[in-house]
């Protein structure tokens, strides 16, 4: 009888295994469903003496105050603070569209960072709510997962990607290159328990003139669009692992109106007229060097 116990209880050991397994699947769309909350869409315009160029772009909520990071490239070195007019956020699944102000620019991370109008703050969640003490670097195969938000024809429609990690090496700083794509530049990582793992960071494809998605059909990219083109800007393969990240997008905020501070300790602020993605040693910094 003691043999057929011992069976009937590894049985029913096994059983009861099997049926956590879907569940732990099933809590996938859960998870998304919170933690898309941290991503928005941003549009702004970008003021020239002949015209005004829409740019779209894929943001990162980071605190409680309506403070989002735009990835570096989301602004370019020669453009200057002054040029950027009507900054708009957008939240997923919505066409509603809330004011923002630009603050400046981190020269560490090269992160640009804006403070969206206070009564849209309740629809968003702080990245910072997904960190996880104990939450291990990624390894060579590991399983995470990320968002993507379609465009405004489609509300803004968030979209589950999954991925795993193919490789793992600093570019310079450490950087984990998934083996498809991951989501949205600028946008959070999340491993299999929905803990943050990284922020996704520009394509490769965004390092090389490649077609302008407003001219697919033409073989040259026109001299206006030269330096701009890229290929599926919507999407990005690899991200900076949540160690090496972490802190930096963590700005000590005393209140909603006060200013982000970098990880070098210093207030982010707009200073004196420049490029928005100016280097440091340049005329005229607005980061928070």
């Amino acid at each position: 009888m003691s043999g057929f116990f011992r069976q009937h209880r590894l049985r029913a050991a096994t059983l009861a295994l099997v049926a956590l397994l879907p569940l732990r699947a099933a809590d996938l769309p859960d998870l998304f469903a919170e933690r898309v909350r941290s991503c928005v869409t941003v549009e702004f315009l970008i003021e020239t003496e002949l015209e005004r160029q829409p740019v779209t772009v894929l943001g990162t909520c980071i605190d409680a105050h309506g403070t989002i990071i735009l990835p570096a490239s989301a602004i370019g070195a020669r453009v200057a603070v002054r040029q950027l007019k009507d900054i708009k956020v957008y939240r997923p699944n919505s066409s509603a569209a809330f004011t923002a102000e630009y603050l400046g620019q981190d020269v560490l991370t090269g992160w640009h960072f804006l403070r969206v109008e206070e009564k849209f703050r309740p629809e968003l969640v702080p990245v910072t709510a997904w960190v996880r003490a104990g939450t291990p670097e990624p390894r060579l195969a590991d399983e995470v997962w990320g968002i993507g938000l379609r465009g405004k024809d489609e509300d803004f429609r968030p979209y589950f990607l999954l991925s795993r990690v193919g490789l793992i090496q600093p570019m310079p700083q450490v950087t984990a290159v998934a083996a498809s794509e991951l989501g949205g530049p600028g946008l959070p990582v999340f491993n299999r328990d929905g803990a943050l793992v990284g922020l996704t960071l520009n394509s490769f494809g965004q390092n090389f003139l490649m077609f302008s998605r407003r001219e697919r059909g033409k073989q040259r990219v026109s001299p206006r669009e030269r330096g701009t083109a890229v290929s599926r800007p919507d999407s990005a393969e690899s991200f900076g692992p949540a160690p090496a990240v972490a802190g930096r997008f963590r700005p000590r905020t005393g209140g909603p109106r006060s200013r982000p501070v970098s990880p070098a300790g210093k207030p982010i602020g707009p200073g004196r007229e420049r490029g928005a993605g100016e280097q440091p040693g340049r005329e005229g910094r607005t980061q928070g060097a």
